[in-house]
């Protein structure tokens, strides 16, 4: 990260403006861009940290990294599996995202336990 920024820097605010789920969420949530270089190739990975205010296992942290084609940590870690907010569960099949999903509340997410990072 640019050492000129502060965790505030990457603090997230308004979600619940968008999706409304994400008023339910009790903590809260960075986001943004790390940098990265190897063999002279610069780049960006995306993360995302959701903090809760309580967790049931203290002082943890989770790094959540998904891969392979068509699999991302955003698009399954937060969106379909174990994030504050994510798709409601479809039949086998059902397509990916879609264009305007219908988030809701996880009860199930893993921040309930730890905050999770994920990049």
């Amino acid at each position: 990260m640019n050492a000129t920024k502060t965790a505030s820097d990457y603090l997230v605010k308004g979600m619940e403006k968008i999706q409304p789920a994400y008023a339910q969420f009790e903590g809260k949530m960075y986001a943004g861009l790390i940098p990265s270089s190897h063999g002279g190739r610069f780049g960006e990975m995306m993360f995302w940290l959701f903090k809760p205010d309580e967790q049931s296992v203290e002082n943890t942290l989770t790094l959540w990294l998904n891969g392979g084609p068509g699999c991302s940590s955003f698009n399954c870690g937060v969106m379909m599996e174990n994030s504050p907010v994510t798709q409601p569960l479809h039949d086998a099949g059902y397509c990916c995202l879609q264009p305007t999903p219908d988030l809701s509340y996880n009860n199930h997410s893993w921040t309930r336990a730890t905050t999770m990072l994920y990049v």
